[in-house]
């Protein structure tokens, strides 16, 4: 049986204590995606353990687990400058003046070096080597290097944009040449599959020698584990814990929850300015309406949204100055990462959940508040820019950068009746179930192998 090497920038562990290496399971989309692949399958996952150390990991997997070793300084040049002060933005074409730092790239080729040489020296003959993200756009021309024998994939999981955008960056030629280095290439929709041929083309058209090797590119969008989302949603402990959340906010008042990191492209602070204008053209008693906004920092790089972060606050300040009790705020704002069993109980605990990003690869939170509406009573309101929007066409679809659209939005979801909010919410439960985390990796590895 061929074995499965899934190679992404974190191991599924996290560091607790950077005085004594003491790792816990971690949280996060894509690592729980991926969990869920291995512990199914078997196989081996390679990636960094959030220790600068060359530490033995005392877990006790279904598969088996490889840390790479990297220090600080090219782990910072490589994560916090080159892929989140460079690739993040310039994927999700944010506004802003992009500054090339040579030592960065310096760093993100250093590193994924790091990781390449790691998965040559774990992978068996003839394995199946999955590689994840833009953290190592890279990685696969150099694998390929080292391991011809081997079928390599990569899976995009951020949007990948237009050429226009894309030929800012200088080293553009070296990031196309290294993912086309893969057998298999996957995105998330057919947008962000036709930006990449398009710049492939015109890599081959501005190349001089050997091209990189002609891929199979494939769209694949991601899914979630829809079993564990709805499962965990019917736990006598989340029945517990959205009492105590209702008890909290006010049991009869309706709630709007929005739970995402803190980043510019979540669109949070657009989500708090729609509110604002709801309360304030009064179509909504602020007694009888309350929102929880989760916006919890990245636990591995210094964070470069403070200024964000406080315009965020400030506005959260305003409205509950504005509108809320002398006891109880109109908006919880938690900047703190929360547990997947607090995720869970929030989910049920809404009666509507919005995602507003500004541009998304996929956004799995609002699969996993599908899959956790078990009552199907819950409402999701979804910003047209996401992966996610494309598959669940029976939310409220809204533009992320319209205010006054997010806030009809909201007052369309508050004034729905219940029966509409129900097949709304089966249809979308439908999909879901039927094209889970399983059947996403189970339709790209079934064209790997097969290459």
């Amino acid at each position: 049986m061929t074995e499965l090497v899934v190679v992404a920038n974190r191991l599924p562990i996290q560091l607790l204590s950077k005085e004594f290496p003491i790792f816990t399971n971690s949280p996060g989309g894509l690592v729980s995606a991926l969990h869920s692949i291995l512990a199914a399958k078997g196989g081996t996952w390679v990636g960094w353990n959030g220790s600068y150390t060359n530490t033995i990991l005392p877990f006790d997997f279904d598969y088996k687990l490889y840390s790479v070793e990297i220090d600080e300084s090219n782990f910072r040049d490589y994560y916090d400058g080159f892929s989140n002060k460079i690739l993040w933005p310039l994927y999700h074409e944010l506004p802003y003046d992009l500054q090339f730092c040579s030592q960065w790239w310096r760093g993100y080729k250093k590193v994924n070096q790091i990781f390449a040489i790691k998965t040559a020296a774990v992978a068996k003959t003839d394995s199946s080597v999955w590689i994840h993200d833009y953290h190592l756009q890279l990685a696969p021309k150099i694998l390929r290097q080292y391991r011809p024998d081997i079928r390599i994939g990569f899976f995009l999981h951020t949007p990948f944009p237009s050429f226009r955008t894309l030929k800012k960056m200088p080293r553009w030629r070296e990031i196309v040449a290294g993912i086309s280095c893969s057998h298999i290439i996957g995105f998330q929709t057919m947008r962000d599959k036709q930006n990449f041929q398009i710049a492939l083309k015109n890599l081959e058209l501005s190349s001089e020698g050997s091209l990189p090797a002609q891929p199979k590119i494939i769209v694949d969008p991601i899914s979630i584990d829809f079993k564990i989302w709805s499962n965990r949603a019917q736990q006598p402990e989340i029945e517990t814990l959205v009492r105590q959340i209702r008890d909290s906010i006010g049991i009869d008042k309706l709630l709007i929850v929005g739970i995402d990191r803190l980043d510019l492209t979540k669109g949070i602070l657009n989500r708090l300015l729609a509110f604002r204008e709801l309360l304030t053209e009064q179509h909504v008693d602020p007694k009888q309406i309350a929102m929880v906004i989760v916006a919890s920092t990245n636990r591995d790089s210094k964070n470069p949204n403070d200024e964000y972060r406080l315009c965020i606050q400030n506005l959260t300040f305003e409205i509950n100055n504005r509108f809320g009790e002398k006891t109880r705020p109109i908006v919880h704002l938690i900047n703190t990462q929360i547990t997947p069993t607090q995720v869970s109980a929030l989910f049920v605990a809404a009666d509507i959940l919005i995602v507003s990003s500004l541009k998304d690869g996929m956004n799995l939170v609002a699969k996993e508040f599908v899959a956790s509406s078990v009552n199907s009573r819950g409402m999701l309101i979804l910003s047209k820019n996401t992966g996610a929007a494309l598959e669940l066409n029976a939310a409220l679809q809204i533009n992320p950068h319209d205010i006054d659209d997010i806030k009809n939005s909201i007052l369309a979801a508050i004034r729905m009746n219940e029966g509409e909010i129900i097949v709304r919410m089966q249809s979308m439960r439908q999909i879901i179930q039927s094209h889970d985390v399983y059947d996403w990796a189970k339709r790209f590895l079934h064209v790997l192998q097969s290459t």
